[in-house]
């Protein structure tokens, strides 16, 4: 029976989150395309005399900075994990020019069984490593393992689009939006990677809290 949560779990992780992820990241980089190309429109305008004062600079430098981060977000995540929480459980940086983002073009995003382990999860595929470490407890996977696991691979991809939603809003930030904007959209932000690396900041909070024991 216990096994078949394991499996339960796994395929959650692959024929669910995996699909969502990989969706995400496609639109998420068409969106970035899109950006790009009105700020390049609006610099465009810029450059007419007449045209300065209906084109905001701010906003326009906005939309192609988010633009560059949705069509590459996924370095400037691996970037910023790196950075914040000095470690690599939710994303690795990218090591070669081969890591294309998740969902690359890799064999091993296509066989979970192939992905690395947590330790050192493949940053392609972070729905596989976490079914691959499943896969790895086997039969002895307790309950509570693959729940936080799931969890963990949900929160994921929370993270994921709750950055991307504070990405975004800078453009409103750009055209001059609420004052309330900008800490919306840090909210989001930092949300985002706090759910993106839930995993490592438990592991961080636990040895802590280990610690004053």
């Amino acid at each position: 029976m216990q096994s078949d949560y394991a499996h339960y779990a796994q395929q959650l992780l692959t024929t669910a989150l995996d699909p969502i992820l990989t969706t995400i990241t496609i639109v998420a980089r068409f969106m970035g395309i899109g950006f790009v190309i009105v700020g390049l429109t609006r610099l465009y305008k810029m450059g007419h005399q007449d045209m300065m004062h209906k084109v905001s600079p701010m906003s326009t430098v906005m939309y192609l900075v988010v633009g560059v981060i949705f069509a590459a977000y996924t370095p400037f995540l691996a970037a910023l994990s790196t950075a914040l929480f000095t470690s690599n459980a939710g994303v690795s940086p990218l090591s070669s020019s081969t890591y294309l983002g998740f969902g690359g073009s890799t064999s091993v995003c296509s066989n979970y069984q192939s992905v690395a382990l947590y330790n050192d999860p493949n940053p392609l595929c972070p729905m596989m490593a976490y079914a691959q470490n499943i896969g790895a407890a086997g039969a002895t996977a307790s309950y509570g393992f693959l729940v936080s696991t799931v969890t963990y691979a949900l929160l994921f991809v929370v993270g994921v689009i709750a950055f991307l939603r504070g990405v975004s809003l800078l453009i409103k930030v750009g055209d001059g939006a609420q004052q309330g904007t900008l800490p919306k959209a840090a909210t989001h932000i930092i949300g985002g990677l706090v759910g993106i690396n839930a995993e490592t900041l438990y592991d961080v909070v636990s040895g802590v809290v280990d610690g004053l024991k």
